[in-house]
């Protein structure tokens, strides 16, 4: 969650200071993309959304889905659009924070803002169904 937090202030361009009271500053980092993960927009009788624990399952997920897509050849030559700036993970305070801290800005944004409580509540329930991705198989003998 405080990773996203930090990605979310990265892109908006908002500097993470680590304030006792953060209320604001977590405000800012989310912008107008506090509405944007709606869980009733997750219902369609077409879809069914799949998903797969980041950032360390994206290799697995690139391997599943390698065996799925159809490879293409592409004519244009690729341009690489950059959507924010890299981060500096040593430069963010958050991470020399102490525990009480985080565990207050989790609890902030587990409470209080709308798309971190929808958006966390869909994947921890599709983490432990079958529409995880990357799940490991019970074997039966």
């Amino acid at each position: 969650r405080v990773d996203l937090l930090l990605s979310m202030c990265n892109y908006q361009k908002v500097q993470f200071t680590c304030r006792d009271d953060f209320s604001a500053e977590v405000d800012a980092c989310f912008g107008a993309e506090n509405r944007r993960f709606d869980a009733g927009e997750l219902r369609h009788p077409f879809i069914t959304l799949k998903c797969f624990r980041s950032p360390s399952g994206l290799n697995g997920y690139l391997a599943y889905m390698g065996e799925r897509l159809q490879r293409r050849e592409t004519t244009e030559t690729y341009v690489h659009r950059d959507s924010n700036a890299a981060r500096n993970t040593t430069d963010e305070c958050l991470w020399r924070q102490d525990y009480t801290y985080n565990l207050r800005l989790v609890e902030y944004l587990r409470k209080n803002t709308v798309y971190m409580r929808q958006y966390f509540k869909f994947c921890s329930k599709c983490l432990k169904s079958d529409n995880n991705l990357l799940q490991r198989k019970k074997i039966i003998i």
